[in-house]
């Protein structure tokens, strides 16, 4: 007869009870306890509603009998809430609607799940628009604090130089003029940033709109007064110049000082006797101290991937963090992103955070929050080049982290600026259109 298999060793037997005794006093989720959960069909959370109401459709999931459905605490009839689903029709009010969904089963427990849906009307017009004084794409823009708004620099055509001339727009006029004094140095693509005195500082930049080489960029900063509207060179206290384009620029005020940050843009990717230029990745940090700018660390290199002719909105602000929101950009030759992430300042520490992939690519669109609620996208090149200029929009809803597709708003163009002049009016003005031209134009967008 064959052999007998071997007896398994005592020590088999104590590991299997061993691990039995392990697992019974493991803590693991009661599956008595699961709750039911919802589904929405309908409709899509991913738009932008302009109408005063809609019909949301949904379906329940759940191993026992849901006793009960309720939309803002109210009981909806639903004859079959798992397999034949439900519908409610909801009235939309302006603004950001969240609708509130819970569900009972027969053992009492709940089940609640949210819908944020946001309805506006949208419209564009260029009645009662002002005209720029002449045409511009590449300025840089600034909302001063007596409302009035700051626009510098710019090109009249993509393979034109930069210019000096400065406009000032005055809303109770509803009209540009343009200052008696221009910039020291011309330049487009450059960032301005208003700081706690009411002044602008003006950075970066270049000679023309698509700069080629070191030489053609900005290094010297200007300061503008708007009091006495005068605009003035800022000295630089670093080893290394600042020499970049399409960037975005940021203040933080810390210990009662104010420090300013420079990311990405086009520029010197090595810093050195033989700079290189390229598509940047660094973060640089100055100190704003009696009138000049003074770097207080190296460039920190490689925070993110490459970017240039992104858009930045600061989304909140207090004595110790500030939290800004970046949106698209080109991140390699060709290739712009659809990509958007929180940046946070809190003290002297950094935190950046990728957070989602936008419905559009944008290179040197615009970006603007409305109100606490929402973020406004408008407009840039879908490809990096002018044939891509766009007027597509977008809606990002900073609290829920979710973008919404809009209706194509307004007029195509790239490199333009916007302000909001009041609480749910924007005007868009300037920009390249598709064949590189700059526009003279400017055109009411209306969120309502």
């Amino acid at each position: 007869s064959a052999p007998s298999a071997p007896s398994p060793p005592l020590k088999y037997f104590q590991y299997i009870l061993l691990l039995i005794v392990i697992l019974s006093g493991c803590e693991r989720p009661d599956i008595l306890e699961l709750r039911p959960r919802f589904t929405f069909t309908s409709p899509d959370t991913a738009m932008v509603y302009q109408q005063n109401s809609i019909v949301v459709k949904f379906k329940l999931s759940h191993y026992r009998n849901i006793k009960q459905v309720l939309f803002r605490n109210q009981p909806l009839i639903c004859a079959d809430p798992v397999v034949l689903g439900c519908q409610v029709n909801v009235s939309l009010e302006t603004g950001l609607n969240r609708l509130a969904f819970a569900a009972l089963d027969e053992n009492d427990l709940v089940g609640k799940d949210t819908l944020d849906l946001l309805r506006l009307n949208i419209s564009t017009s260029f009645n009662n628009a002002p005209t720029l004084p002449a045409a511009r794409g590449g300025m840089a823009a600034t909302k001063l604090l007596n409302g009035h708004w700051l626009l510098t620099g710019g090109a009249s055509a993509h393979n034109q130089q930069a210019q000096k001339e400065a406009f000032l727009y005055t809303p109770n006029q509803g009209t540009f003029t343009t200052l008696p004094q221009s910039l020291n140095i011309a330049r487009i693509g450059h960032s301005q940033s208003i700081l706690p005195n009411g002044k602008v500082l003006i950075v970066g930049g270049s000679s023309k709109e698509s700069p080629e080489g070191i030489s053609e960029l900005i290094t010297i900063p200007e300061i503008y007064d708007p009091i006495s509207q005068t605009f003035s060179i800022v000295p630089v206290l670093s080893k290394e110049p600042i020499r970049q384009t399409y960037h975005a620029a940021f203040t933080h005020l810390y210990n009662e000082t104010t420090y300013l940050y420079l990311f990405g843009g086009k520029g010197d990717i090595q810093f050195g006797a033989n700079p290189t230029m390229g598509t940047k990745a660094d973060l640089r940090a100055f100190k704003w101290e009696n009138d000049s700018l003074k770097a207080v660390t190296a460039a920190l290199g490689a925070l993110f991937n490459p970017i240039m002719g992104h858009t930045s909105v600061l989304l909140e602000q207090n004595a110790q963090r500030s939290v800004y929101w970046f949106n698209g950009g080109n991140f390699a030759t060709n290739q712009v992103a659809k990509r958007a992430f929180n940046f946070t300042i809190e003290g002297n520490t950094f935190d950046g955070k990728a957070a989602l992939s936008t419905l559009d690519a944008r290179f040197r669109g615009i970006a603007l929050k409305i109100g606490q609620d929402f973020v406004f996208l408008q407009g840039g090149s879908n490809n990096g080049f002018f044939g891509g200029t766009t007027n597509t929009a977008e809606i990002y809803l900073p609290r829920s982290k979710q973008l919404l597709r809009l209706q194509n708003v307004a007029t195509k163009r790239m490199a333009h600026v916007a302000t909001l002049i009041d609480a749910n009016r924007i005007l868009s003005c300037g920009g390249f259109s598709e064949t590189g031209i700059a526009r003279n134009t400017c055109e009411w967008i209306r969120l309502d």
